[in-house]
């Protein structure tokens, strides 16, 4: 847990609780909180809002000065741990994180048709700023491929004649043009991102940072 946490808050805000310490992962999520208990325990509107966030409560409870004076083998010995476990990656391990697909509106660059687009972002709770922030249907599953489909996503064959290279692309349903990757970010996630197009976001399950990305890089 320790080798997951990048930085640590005290009393940091969920909006719901404030809890005593906050462990956060390099995305800056809390995945982690200690609760040092002397009087009144986290109800159950607080654990359940770690339950539904996957959050592992640790809690301290200090019921004399006794265990004030022994605190150090109360850390050492929590008196509960309530776990939420997220499924692993079966090949490396690692815990699995929540995957989502975002689903853009906005015209195509070749008839002006308005047409939907899909990436997948490296993290939900992040802004996409550049090509190694995103997936696009070049890099999606065929599962990922029929989600877009099932919510108006016209994706086709690509093929690019300097590199010599055929790929899968988002495409216009009415033309068939093809929607470069370098468009897509300029013309479709940075205007979704300042609120100028719509932008639906989905959650698909959840999906390896380390192995989906280590070949993206």
């Amino acid at each position: 847990m320790l080798k997951k946490a990048k930085s640590v808050k005290v009393e940091h805000n969920l909006t719901v609780c404030q809890p005593d310490i906050a462990l956060l992962d390099q995305e800056a999520n809390v995945f982690a909180v200690i609760e040092v208990v002397v009087t009144h325990k986290p109800d159950g509107k607080v654990l359940n809002y770690y339950k539904e966030n996957n959050i592992i409560l640790v809690q301290l409870n200090l019921a004399s000065d006794e265990d004030i004076l022994d605190l150090e083998n109360k850390i050492a010995r929590p008196d509960s741990v309530a776990l939420c476990f997220k499924p692993c990656c079966k090949t490396c391990g690692q815990i699995l994180q929540k995957k989502v697909m975002q689903i853009i509106d906005g015209p195509c660059w070749k008839c002006d048709t308005w047409i939907k687009v899909a990436i997948i972002p490296r993290s939900p709770s992040e802004p996409v700023l550049g090509p190694l922030t995103a997936l696009t249907p070049r890099s999606f599953t065929k599962e990922e491929i029929a989600f877009a489909g099932s919510k108006g996503v016209f994706i086709k064959a690509g093929y690019s004649k300097p590199v010599n290279d055929k790929y899968i692309v988002n495409s216009c349903n009415e033309c068939g043009a093809s929607i470069a990757d370098s468009y897509l970010l300029t013309h479709f996630i940075h205007p979704a991102a300042n609120g100028r197009f719509k932008a639906e976001t989905f959650e698909i399950g959840y999906d390896c940072d380390h192995c989906r990305w280590k070949n993206e890089k």
